[in-house]
């Protein structure tokens, strides 16, 4: 499993475990399920070869509240294509290393 899979489980084992263990905290945030997808984060049932669309294979929507910005790690924050040319990309780009270039 590439670096990119780890840290996206490792991601929505934490929220799922928010969910759990902290319901009523959860559930004042804007945190849902992703109703296309029912928390799966596959497109469709079963096959894990493609995400959903719409909450990018999360399994969950609504992160606003807790978006924080980090120094995009392609361009050290000079400005590139990953980062729409910021500098910084959100702590979700961030953790699925949605800021690191696929060159082959």
């Amino acid at each position: 499993m590439d670096n990119f899979n780890n840290r996206t489980n490792k991601f929505i084992n934490i929220i799922k475990s928010f969910e759990y263990y902290f319901k009523e905290e959860f559930d004042k945030c804007d945190i849902k399920k992703c109703g296309h997808c029912g928390g799966t984060g596959l497109k469709y049932k079963g096959c894990v070869d493609s995400y959903c669309e719409i909450c990018g294979g999360m399994g969950y929507r609504g992160f606003k509240k807790l978006e924080g910005h980090f120094v995009c790690r392609n361009c050290n924050g000079g400005g590139c294509n990953l980062c729409n040319w910021n500098g910084v990309v959100d702590w979700i780009e961030h953790v699925t290393c949605k800021d690191i270039s696929k060159k082959p």
